[in-house]
Protein backbone atom coordinates (compact mmCIF):
# COMPACT_ATOMS: atom_id res chain seq x y z
CA UNK A 1 0.00 0.00 0.00
CA UNK A 2 2.78 2.42 0.90
CA UNK A 3 4.58 1.66 -2.36
CA UNK A 4 1.43 2.23 -4.39
CA UNK A 5 0.77 5.53 -2.62
CA UNK A 6 4.35 6.63 -3.27
CA UNK A 7 4.08 5.76 -6.98
CA UNK A 8 0.78 7.70 -7.18
CA UNK A 9 2.24 10.80 -5.51
CA UNK A 10 2.41 13.77 -7.87
CA UNK A 11 5.54 15.62 -6.86
CA UNK A 12 4.82 18.75 -8.91
CA UNK A 13 1.45 19.28 -7.25
CA UNK A 14 2.69 18.36 -3.80
CA UNK A 15 -0.38 16.24 -3.13
CA UNK A 16 -1.54 12.68 -3.39
CA UNK A 17 -3.93 11.94 -6.23
CA UNK A 18 -6.60 10.03 -4.30
CA UNK A 19 -8.57 9.20 -7.44
CA UNK A 20 -5.56 7.32 -8.82
CA UNK A 21 -5.08 5.52 -5.51
CA UNK A 22 -8.77 4.57 -5.39
CA UNK A 23 -8.68 3.23 -8.95
CA UNK A 24 -5.48 1.35 -8.14
CA UNK A 25 -7.13 -0.27 -5.12
CA UNK A 26 -10.22 -1.13 -7.16
CA UNK A 27 -8.06 -2.66 -9.88
CA UNK A 28 -6.15 -4.66 -7.28
CA UNK A 29 -9.33 -5.97 -5.67
CA UNK A 30 -10.78 -6.86 -9.07
CA UNK A 31 -7.59 -8.65 -10.02
CA UNK A 32 -7.54 -10.56 -6.73
CA UNK A 33 -11.12 -11.65 -7.41
CA UNK A 34 -10.11 -12.75 -10.91
CA UNK A 35 -7.27 -14.84 -9.52
CA UNK A 36 -9.37 -16.51 -6.83
CA UNK A 37 -12.22 -17.32 -9.24
CA UNK A 38 -9.82 -18.45 -11.99
CA UNK A 39 -7.91 -20.71 -9.62
CA UNK A 40 -11.15 -22.40 -8.56
CA UNK A 41 -12.32 -22.86 -12.15
CA UNK A 42 -8.93 -24.06 -13.44
CA UNK A 43 -9.07 -26.83 -10.84
CA UNK A 44 -11.91 -28.40 -12.90
CA UNK A 45 -11.18 -27.23 -16.46
CA UNK A 46 -8.05 -26.62 -18.51
CA UNK A 47 -6.56 -23.13 -18.71
CA UNK A 48 -7.23 -23.01 -22.46
CA UNK A 49 -10.95 -23.75 -21.97
CA UNK A 50 -11.26 -21.13 -19.22
CA UNK A 51 -9.42 -18.60 -21.37
CA UNK A 52 -11.65 -19.33 -24.38
CA UNK A 53 -14.87 -18.77 -22.40
CA UNK A 54 -13.51 -15.63 -20.75
CA UNK A 55 -12.59 -14.21 -24.18
CA UNK A 56 -16.02 -15.16 -25.51
CA UNK A 57 -17.72 -13.44 -22.56
CA UNK A 58 -15.61 -10.30 -23.09
CA UNK A 59 -16.42 -10.26 -26.81
CA UNK A 60 -20.15 -10.54 -26.09
CA UNK A 61 -19.97 -7.90 -23.38
CA UNK A 62 -18.04 -5.44 -25.56
CA UNK A 63 -19.81 -6.11 -28.88
CA UNK A 64 -22.55 -3.49 -28.30
CA UNK A 65 -19.79 -0.87 -28.52
CA UNK A 66 -19.62 -1.61 -32.24
CA UNK A 67 -23.09 -0.10 -32.55
CA UNK A 68 -22.00 3.21 -31.03
CA UNK A 69 -20.37 4.39 -34.21
CA UNK A 70 -16.75 3.95 -33.18
CA UNK A 71 -14.48 3.94 -36.17
CA UNK A 72 -12.45 0.86 -36.93
CA UNK A 73 -9.03 1.05 -38.59
CA UNK A 74 -9.07 0.94 -42.35
CA UNK A 75 -5.42 0.17 -43.11
CA UNK A 76 -3.87 -3.29 -43.11
CA UNK A 77 -0.97 -2.31 -40.84
CA UNK A 78 -3.33 -1.34 -38.01
CA UNK A 79 -5.24 -4.61 -38.31
CA UNK A 80 -2.00 -6.60 -38.24
CA UNK A 81 -0.94 -4.78 -35.07
CA UNK A 82 -4.37 -5.33 -33.49
CA UNK A 83 -4.23 -9.06 -34.26
CA UNK A 84 -0.68 -9.35 -32.89
CA UNK A 85 -1.63 -7.41 -29.75
CA UNK A 86 -4.75 -9.52 -29.27
CA UNK A 87 -2.96 -12.79 -29.83
CA UNK A 88 0.32 -12.31 -27.96
CA UNK A 89 -0.56 -9.82 -25.23
CA UNK A 90 -4.00 -11.20 -24.53
CA UNK A 91 -4.78 -14.70 -25.78
CA UNK A 92 -1.34 -16.27 -25.48
CA UNK A 93 -0.29 -14.53 -22.26
CA UNK A 94 -3.54 -15.03 -20.36
CA UNK A 95 -3.86 -18.64 -21.51
CA UNK A 96 -0.35 -19.36 -20.21
CA UNK A 97 -1.19 -17.52 -16.99
CA UNK A 98 -4.31 -19.61 -16.46
CA UNK A 99 -2.38 -22.78 -17.31
CA UNK A 100 0.12 -21.79 -14.64
CA UNK A 101 -2.63 -21.82 -12.03
CA UNK A 102 -2.81 -25.60 -12.37
CA UNK A 103 0.89 -25.78 -11.50
CA UNK A 104 1.48 -22.95 -8.99
CA UNK A 105 -0.53 -21.94 -5.94
CA UNK A 106 -2.49 -18.70 -6.33
CA UNK A 107 -0.61 -17.18 -3.37
CA UNK A 108 2.69 -17.67 -5.19
CA UNK A 109 1.37 -16.56 -8.59
CA UNK A 110 0.15 -13.25 -7.20
CA UNK A 111 3.70 -12.40 -6.12
CA UNK A 112 4.68 -11.94 -9.76
CA UNK A 113 1.96 -9.33 -10.18
CA UNK A 114 3.89 -7.08 -7.79
CA UNK A 115 6.23 -6.47 -10.70
CA UNK A 116 3.47 -4.92 -12.83
CA UNK A 117 3.46 -1.35 -11.44
CA UNK A 118 7.25 -1.38 -11.27
CA UNK A 119 7.39 -2.67 -14.84
CA UNK A 120 5.07 0.14 -15.96
CA UNK A 121 7.49 2.70 -14.55
CA UNK A 122 10.54 1.00 -16.09
CA UNK A 123 8.93 0.54 -19.53
CA UNK A 124 7.52 4.08 -19.39
CA UNK A 125 11.06 5.31 -18.90
CA UNK A 126 12.60 3.06 -21.58
CA UNK A 127 10.00 3.43 -24.33
CA UNK A 128 8.17 6.68 -23.59
CA UNK A 129 11.08 8.66 -22.10
CA UNK A 130 9.10 9.32 -18.90
CA UNK A 131 11.40 10.24 -16.05
CA UNK A 132 10.43 8.57 -12.78
CA UNK A 133 10.31 10.85 -9.76
CA UNK A 134 12.04 10.09 -6.46
CA UNK A 135 8.72 9.06 -4.80
CA UNK A 136 8.02 6.76 -7.77
CA UNK A 137 11.42 5.08 -7.43
CA UNK A 138 10.98 4.73 -3.66
CA UNK A 139 7.47 3.32 -4.16
CA UNK A 140 8.77 0.80 -6.68
CA UNK A 141 11.52 -0.32 -4.33
CA UNK A 142 9.00 -0.73 -1.50
CA UNK A 143 6.78 -2.84 -3.78
CA UNK A 144 9.71 -5.03 -4.80
CA UNK A 145 10.81 -5.42 -1.18
CA UNK A 146 7.27 -6.36 -0.09
CA UNK A 147 7.14 -8.93 -2.89
CA UNK A 148 10.46 -10.34 -1.76
CA UNK A 149 9.21 -10.60 1.84
CA UNK A 150 6.08 -12.46 0.75
CA UNK A 151 8.00 -14.77 -1.60
CA UNK A 152 10.59 -15.61 1.03
CA UNK A 153 7.96 -16.86 3.49
CA UNK A 154 7.38 -20.60 3.37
Amino acid sequence: MIGMIAISYKQGLGSLNMRDVAFGLLAGLSYAGFIIISKAIVANYSGAVVAFYSYLACALFLSPLLLTGISLPEDLESWILIVLLGFFNTAFAVTLYLKGFSIVKAQKAIIFTYLEPVGAVVFGHLFLMQRPTIPTIIGGLIILFAGYLVASKS
